[in-house]
């Protein structure tokens, strides 16, 4: 039986009956493991002390209860646990006549629990489960088991530790092919997008550490291989050629991929990699360690053959850097961002500032990697002008802006807030200029600046710099979805389109990447007549809008709601809201979120659409992003007069 780590599995009817001896074996193949106990055979009542339970934590460790009339014994494994995504024998052996419960894992005796001689285990009428805990606790998308279960064994007699070790030691036993997301038809959910970076099911979050080497793009991301849940995070990895069309190569990092990890068993959160100067590609990454106080460090790794352009396995280094203790907030130091420049190195790491209560960046500079030497805060700012930024700053990013000549015009560095007294999570940014030496940022403004006006969708920054000198932020999408919904469609979370970033005119400027352009090849409406455009039904399509008055307004009608688009030259206003809900409205923070518009300048707008998230680019200023779940079929788009349209479809890459 294969368990894919979320759905839901019974087992069936318990035959009631009263065991003096039994011996129970199965063989266990586990995936993955989540940070709780995944269930493997539930069938216990805690109230009566009736049934047994079965479950598997991290490390593979084993843990049995079993009802002994007004008792349950409980046992877990000691000195064998299970083997990570290989087959395991498991055997439990009930000696009730004697007084003891043996646990016995690929041929050693792991763990032995003592009770009253001629006790008895006890199994209750009613369903019980396998693959899940019967009852999920506190979170009820938590409990599942990732992997497979084989060979279920029942017998109504004692078989001796020497006996069943004998049995197990000449079984073979070996590493399986596991395919972590095999039968979820995640592509069948109508709210799932094509053509917009998404792994190939379950949990994913803040697409990160991008690189380009031998004709490739990479990426990195935030997985759960377990279930569409936050939970033992690792690093998943896609491959592009163009940043459009990306293809799973694997788990890149894993906490449980080694059996005694001392760098990151909680988790291996974001980060970035850095071209070092052999030319070889190295991820500093987030490493969780809750054995420490602080619990979060950097660690870096590198891939385990440097000739592989695809970099399909990679070979952690251990731990670089450690939060200081004296700077920045305790247990804050995190998403380290490193780049180049003039020949050193460059680190960013978010945390809090004690000296104003804020968030901030710790920078550490260095001449090679292993010589990264902390410099002090980032950036010297009021945070009662930018509170919204939040109490900690999470995946600093600095990047160059150029203009359109490849001029290098200015810095930009984004972040992500944190423990925000609005609990609204946004990505914000600063204009201004990196000093090399000094290792400062020095802002143009006090207060940061939104390139999404959309609320808490747009997040999670990271970024890249191409040959070209083109700076790309990638982002989160966020799902905002229902978590039931998402649970149950096996799919959490997508990226954002890649946005390339420059400097016209001394302010800032975003566009889709240009490679995207490539793949709205078939022009379905061009033309004026807003009937004629609103009989279109956007799914996987890319509007365009040029507006010649001082205003536009338009709606997408999705089933009985619809979202409200405007902008306004008079106001500088942009912003958006559901027609069913007009007080939920896109942010608007006062002129810091306007958009000025020059009177010779037509009114643009590029809508990307793509299933549940929909873009929307004012003039390569602003943007809007959105999630909808209320659609049947699609959208349709309303405009006024004096409006022209160009509509085209997406079509993904040719075979």
């Amino acid at each position: 039986m294969k368990f894919n780590g979320f759905s839901i599995t019974d087992g069936g009817e318990t035959k009631p009956g009263i065991y003096e001896n039994f011996t129970l074996s199965v063989k266990i193949t586990p995936y993955t493991y989540e940070s709780c106990d995944s269930g493997i055979l539930d069938c216990l009542r805690e109230d009566t002390a009736e049934g047994i339970r079965i479950t598997v934590g991290k490390g593979g460790h084993v843990k049995v209860w079993i009802g002994i009339h007004q008792d349950v014994v409980y046992l877990e494994s000691l000195r064998a646990h299970l083997d990570y995504q290989k087959e395991n024998l498991v055997t439990i052996g009930f000696w009730g006549e004697a007084g003891w419960v043996d646990l016995m894992i690929n041929g050693c005796h792991s763990m032995r629990k003592q009770f009253a001689r001629h006790g008895k285990c006890y199994l209750p009428e009613g369903r019980y489960s396998i693959g899940r805990m019967k009852e999920q606790g506190k979170d009820p998308r938590k409990g599942f088991f990732h992997g497979e279960l084989e060979e279920w064994r029942f017998e109504e007699i004692y078989h001796s530790v020497d006996e069943t070790l004998a049995e197990q030691q000449q079984m073979l036993r070996s590493s399986k092919e596991t395919d972590l997301y095999e039968g979820i038809p995640v592509k069948q959910d109508r709210y799932h997008t094509v053509y917009h970076l998404c792994p190939p099911a379950k949990w994913m979050n803040e697409p990160h550490a991008a690189f380009y080497k031998d004709g490739y793009y990479h990426i990195f991301y935030q997985a759960n291989p377990h279930g569409p849940i936050w939970d033992n995070i690792c690093w998943g990895h896609l491959v592009s050629s163009d940043m459009v069309n990306w293809t799973y190569e694997g788990i890149a990092l894993n906490p449980d991929s080694e059996p005694d990890n001392e760098i990151d068993p909680d988790g291996c959160w974001s980060g970035s990699t850095c071209i070092n100067e052999e030319g070889v590609p190295v991820i500093f990454y987030t490493a969780g360690n809750n054995q420490y106080l602080p619990n979060q460090s950097v660690a870096t790794a590198v891939p385990a053959d440097p000739t592989d352009p695809k970099c399909r396995i990679w070979k952690k280094q251990g731990v670089l850097q450690r939060q200081p203790l004296d700077i920045g907030f305790t247990g804050e130091f995190r998403d380290p961002y490193v780049f180049r420049r003039g020949g050193k190195y460059y680190m960013l790491v978010g945390t809090g500032d004690r000296c104003n209560g804020g968030g901030n960046a710790l920078v550490y500079k260095g001449d090679t990697i292993d010589t990264l030497a902390l410099q002090g805060m980032l950036m010297d700012y009021q945070y009662e002008l930018c509170p919204e930024a939040g109490h900690v700053w999470e995946l600093p990013v600095l990047l160059p802006l150029y203009d359109q000549r490849g001029v290098h015009q200015a810095d930009i560095f984004l972040l992500c807030s944190c423990q925000v007294e609005n609990g609204r999570v946004e990505t914000y940014y600063f204009l201004g200029h990196f000093n090399e030496e000094t290792c400062k940022f020095q802002a143009q403004s006090a207060t940061p600046g939104l390139i999404d006006l959309g609320r808490s969708i747009f997040t999670g920054p990271s970024g890249i710099v191409t040959k070209d000198k083109r700076s790309i932020l990638f982002t989160i999408a966020q799902g905002g979805r229902n978590p039931v919904d998402e649970f149950q469609s096996g799919w959490a979370h997508n990226g954002g389109m890649p946005v390339e970033l420059s400097m016209e005119e001394g302010a800032l400027r975003v566009r889709p990447i240009r490679e995207i352009e490539s793949y709205f090849t078939e022009t379905v409406y061009e033309g004026t007549d807003p009937e004629e455009a609103a009989d279109i039904l956007l799914l996987e399509h890319k509007a365009e809008l040029t507006a010649t008055g001082r205003g536009l307004t338009l709606e997408l009608q999705a089933g009985n709601d619809s979202v409200i688009l405007s902008y306004s030259k008079d106001s500088g206003i942009f912003r958006s809201f559901r027609k069913s809900d007009p007080g939920q409205c896109s942010i608007d923070r006062g002129a810091i979120d306007h958009v000025q518009i020059p009177e010779e300048e037509s009114i643009q707008l590029e809508i990307l659409v793509d299933h549940s998230l929909v873009e929307i680019y004012l003039n390569r200023r602003k943007s809007i992003s959105l999630r909808n779940y209320e659609y049947e079929d699609g959208y349709r788009l309303k405009a006024g007069p004096e409006v022209s349209f160009k509509i085209r479809r997406y079509h993904g890459p040719q075979e």
